[in-house]
Formats: structure tokens, sequence, C-alpha cells
């Protein structure tokens, strides 16, 4: 048996111009996906508790699916550009002997996550009888980086088990990180993973769910993990508002595509807002500069809005917060989704139990978690 865990993260600024070449900014979050693989199953069995869905295949039903032998194994661990393409139309073929029946509502996002899922599990393991078995405590399509936690969490639960164990499995209580040749092996899966569910992710969220730590600047693909800066406060708060972060990667693409200079500009711009607020966080102490960043978050919002990917919630969210003196913007996607918020050090309990109420009583649901965590996991 193996057992693996990822964070949650929050993009602190630079969403969107970060898949063109901008900065982006993120760091992990103390809510959790786990998965956990054991030898229990004749089949490949994936387990759902949280969405109360078992699925299951038949490995002959699989091999028969992707032009395999009975006597021909797949490769581990070796990308096959094709295989994404051949997992979705095998769930496709519902109610054939040996196949899944797929829950009607698993659509879009869901549908992509499990040819996600299976994809790791067929390139990793290999078809092995086995049960894999996914629980979250993150919110899905919210900004907070569900599917890239899923994907990390797959990932590294398959990697575990698919290394020869002295006693044949992962046993005890124990959360312990992995090495950095492991992350990188983790986080590279997981980014052929998050493909399949966005089409054209930054890599920033599969970085940051991976690696963890304090905050994580992405540009121009490359990732590199900042210690020792200011700590941050925040609220989270939830639009409950679902978005395709898909489609609203491809809707920003596409306006890039009809105004390039525009739209240069305008990355641009959130390129130096990212830096900037770098700058604040690696300067001590950064809350004299309170004022600064607080400027940064709603500069940024205004531009997301301006390219097309806040949304009426996450406009309310922003003016419930403005009535008590504090800045906010949109995580991640945008459409919906979450919003974070600045919270001043010295701001009273008094001060954050009013505002949270508030966007309690407007429909909205607020998180607390703890920023700056570790990434990936495995329990030993």
């Amino acid at each position: 048996m193996a057992v693996a865990r990822a964070p949650a993260k929050v993009i602190l600024c630079g969403e969107h111009a970060v898949v063109h070449g901008s900065t982006g900014v993120a760091a992990a979050i103390g809510i959790y996906t786990r998965a956990r693989i054991e030898r229990d199953s004749p089949s490949f069995l994936l387990v759902l508790p949280d969405l109360n869905v078992t699925l299951e295949w038949s490995l002959d039903f699989i091999r028969q699916e992707l032009g395999i032998s009975a006597l021909q194994e797949v490769d581990p661990m070796a990308v096959r550009q094709d295989l994404a393409g051949k997992l979705a139309a095998l769930l496709e073929k519902r109610g054939t002997r040996g196949n899944c029946e797929l829950p009607p509502e698993f659509s879009g996002g869901k549908l992509a996550g499990v040819v996600a899922v299976l994809f790791l599990y067929v390139s990793i393991v290999g078809l092995k009888p086995v049960v894999l078995t996914i629980e979250s405590e993150i919110p899905m399509s919210c900004g907070l980086g569900s599917s890239a936690a899923l994907a990390v969490s797959v990932a590294a639960s398959l990697l575990a088990f698919a290394r020869p164990q002295k006693d044949g499995k992962l046993a005890g209580s124990n959360w312990i990180g992995v090495c950095e040749d492991d992350a990188r092996l983790i986080s590279s899966w997981a980014f052929e993973a998050e493909k399949i569910i966005h089409g054209n992710p930054s890599g920033i969220d599969n970085t940051v769910c991976t690696f963890g730590r304090n905050v994580v600047k992405m540009k121009n693909d490359k990732r590199e993990v900042l210690t020792n800066l200011a700590s941050l406060q925040m609220l989270i708060t939830n639009t409950k508002v679902p978005r395709d972060t898909k489609k609203l990667v491809s809707g920003v693409r596409q306006l890039k595509e009809k105004h390039p200079k525009v739209m240069s500009g305008i990355f641009d711009v959130i390129d130096s807002i990212s830096e900037d607020f770098l700058g604040i966080l690696q300067s001590q102490p950064a809350t004299s500069q309170q004022e600064k960043l607080e400027e940064l978050v709603v500069l940024n919002q205004g531009l997301l809005g301006t390219i097309g990917v806040s949304h009426a919630s996450i406009e309310k969210i922003c003016k419930i917060t403005a009535k008590y003196g504090l800045k906010s913007k949109l995580t991640g996607g945008g459409g919906g989704g979450c919003v974070i918020t600045l919270l001043p050090r010295g701001l009273s309990p008094k001060v954050l139990e009013q505002v949270s109420d508030d966007l309690n009583s407007s429909g909205f649901e607020c998180l607390q978690a703890e920023v700056g965590v570790q990434g990936v996991q495995i329990l030993q």
C-alpha cells in the first residue's frame, strides 16, 4: 500500500498572465487531497468517497481498448501522447462489458479528471490489479488547485507503490516529504495530467502542490521556491460559483490573438505587479509596506477584470471586504471560484468575525488555512 497527500494552493498574483510568460506568485495552503493505492482487487477500482462513486474497469477491457495483447504490458514511466485520447474514448463506451458505468453528472472537468487518473495509473503502474481511493478537503473548481492536488497526490502514491518496498507496503502515521529528484518526477507526471484536464496549464499549480513551502515564483516555465519571506495573513472566500478553467484560459488566449499588442501590454503590467509584490515580501519587515501590497492587489484584480476573468460574485466579495478597509482579488482561473483578502497584522478578531459573517450571510463561504505549508508528502 502507498498513501500520499498534496496541499491546495492560492495564486497571490499573476494568474492567466503566467501562461503567457509573465511572473506568477503562489503559495501552498493547509488543506489536502489524499490518494491511497493498494492490492485488493482483480481489476482497476477507482473509489471516490467524496462523490459517493466507485468505478471499475477490467484489465482485459483496458488492454483491448488500448490495443495491447494479453502477453504485452504497458511500458511504465513512458509518456504516450496518444494515450489520453484512447482513454477518453474508452470512457465513452458506456455499458460495454468490462467498462465502468459513469454517473450522468460525470462530464467536463470530472470526466477529464477520471481520464487523467487513468492516464497516470496506466503510465506509472502499468496494468496491475489495484484499488485507488481519492479523498479531498479541497473544494472543486474554485481556484485552489484541486485538480493539481489530485494529480500530484495520485502520481506520488503510484510512484511510491511502483517502487519495491522491503515489507511490500507502507505503514505508519507520519507524513514525510520527498527528495528533490522525486519531487521533480512527481511534478512532471502531474503536469502531464493537468494538460489532460486544462489543455494549456501554466505549471504553477502542480509546482506549488508538489514543492509547497512559502512562495513559488514561476516565469517562462522556470520555477523558483522562495523562502524566508515575510508571512501573509489572508481570508479565503469561496464564491460557490463553479467555472471551467480550460474555457477561461482559452478565452484569454483568443483575446491575445485578436489584440496582441494590448494584451502583451497588460501582461507586462501584471508581470511588474508580481515582481513588486515579491520585492515587498522579500523586504523586512513587509508590514511597513502593507499599503503598497494592498494597492498591488487592487491593480491586479482590475486587470483580471479587464481581460474578462472576473465575475459578479467576485466583485461583490471585493465590495463587501472593502467596507472594512480590506483589499481582495480573485485567485486562480477566476469566473467564480475563490477570492483572497489580505489581512493586515493587528486586525482585530472582532473585525475579522464581522467581515466573515457578512460574507457568509451573503451566500459565500469563508475558509481558513495555514499559508506556506510543506508540499507533497508520503505516509510512512
